[in-house]
């Protein structure tokens, strides 16, 4: 008796699990599938994104004809239960986007209208519809990411044959909102001033009767001994580099006139359209303009000041003298300092500096000298 009681019992399993898939496969509606191989890639994942630049790439396989296409934004990943809009999210603004790397296949971008009138769901709708095909993709632009970071949300997908009733595939995809990492790195703030030897034969001359001296050192000039009546010149480059977002400005002055005890050889007037601090001038008469002055050229970029203009006229002008009066003649003392170079954005730029001097033959005999300092100044 026992052994014919178990075997009724499996009979009664098995006619029951057959019941089961009867059920389950008359509940699943005719010509409905899944969409395989689905997912929905993101431009951008963060919950504060902005909503301009965040596209939704939608690709899976699809079947039939397909008339409509529908996403229903949810917190949840169950179709059979309700569907919660995700926190944060907006789609009522949401556009067709078919640009690379986010662009549309199998289907045509051009040929579908997208209905976003209901927050949460978007629906596209083309009329006579496209033949579905693997590989298919959707795009759609200008969606407002959950606002809630480290959150899954799920978009339930639906194809119809019809305007959005009858279902062709079907299929759920997940995304994630995550929080953007912060990345911060310093960079410090960079200036480096190089002041470079020039060799007599790159340290051109100009008009008039011209001595181009042996080669610079790299903090010193010597014009060694003056002919009178002629004119001896020298030069320096000087090199600046910074990262400074305003660039950079290079002014010069010297300390006095060039000096020996009390003599003095004079700053250059150039010519009878004097040259001063702040105005240049062309300067060709050592005999009757004697003096001591300067001048820039360019090398890399533009740095000199323009009042310079070297390569077109060969413009000099005095030094602006910091020292006393007395060592200053024939300047007025404690002259503001004048800028040399500039650039106004970073990187690195170079001027040639020509020093000049020439004498009449009365001065004292001796050794003058002075000291020129330059001052760079970069602007954060």
């Amino acid at each position: 008796m026992p052994k014919i009681i178990k075997k009724h019992g499996k009979i009664a399993l098995i006619l029951a699990l057959i019941l089961v898939l009867v059920v389950m496969y008359f509940g699943i509606p005719a010509g409905q599938a899944a969409i395989d191989n689905r997912e929905v890639k993101l431009s951008d994942s963060r919950d504060d994104a902005p909503s301009t630049s965040v596209k939704y790439d939608f690709e899976g396989d699809t079947s039939g004809t397909v008339k409509c296409i529908k996403m229903q934004f949810c917190q949840e990943a169950d179709t059979g239960g309700s569907c919660t809009l995700p926190t944060g999210l907006v789609t009522t603004s949401a556009a067709i986007y078919d640009t690379a790397p986010f662009t549309w296949s199998t289907f045509t971008s051009t040929n579908w209208t997208p209905d976003v009138a209901t927050n949460g769901t978007i629906e596209l709708e083309y009329a006579t519809g496209e033949a579905g095909g693997s590989d298919s993709s959707w795009v759609m632009g200008s969606i407002t990411n959950p606002t809630t970071a480290s959150t899954t949300s799920y978009v339930w997908l639906n194809t119809y044959s019809d305007s959005c009733s009858t279902v062709i595939d079907s299929g759920v995809v997940a995304f994630r909102i995550i929080e953007g990492v912060a990345v911060q790195a310093t960079v410090a703030e960079s200036l480096s001033v190089t002041i470079s030897t020039v060799a007599a034969g790159s340290c051109t001359g100009d008009t008039g009767t011209t001595t181009v001296k042996s080669t610079t050192s790299a903090n010193a000039v010597d014009f060694e001994t003056l002919t009178a009546d002629e004119f001896n010149v020298a030069c320096h480059d000087i090199e600046v580099t910074t990262n400074a977002v305003g660039g950079y400005s290079l002014t010069s002055q010297e300390t006095t006139s060039l000096k020996k005890n009390s003599d003095l050889i004079d700053d250059t007037v150039c010519g009878a359209s004097a040259c001063d601090q702040t105005t240049a001038q062309t300067w060709t008469d050592a005999d009757t303009y004697p003096g001591f002055g300067h001048s820039c050229e360019h090398v890399t970029g533009t740095p000199c000041n323009t009042a310079y203009d070297w390569a077109a006229s060969k413009k000099y002008r005095q030094f602006a003298c910091v020292g006393a009066d007395a060592d200053c003649d024939p300047g007025s003392g404690a002259e503001t300092a004048v800028m040399l170079m500039i650039d106004a954005d970073e990187g690195t730029t170079k001027g040639k500096v020509h020093y000049k001097v020439g004498i009449t033959g009365t001065e004292i005999a001796g050794v003058y000298s002075n000291e020129v300092v330059y001052i760079a100044t970069p602007t954060y």
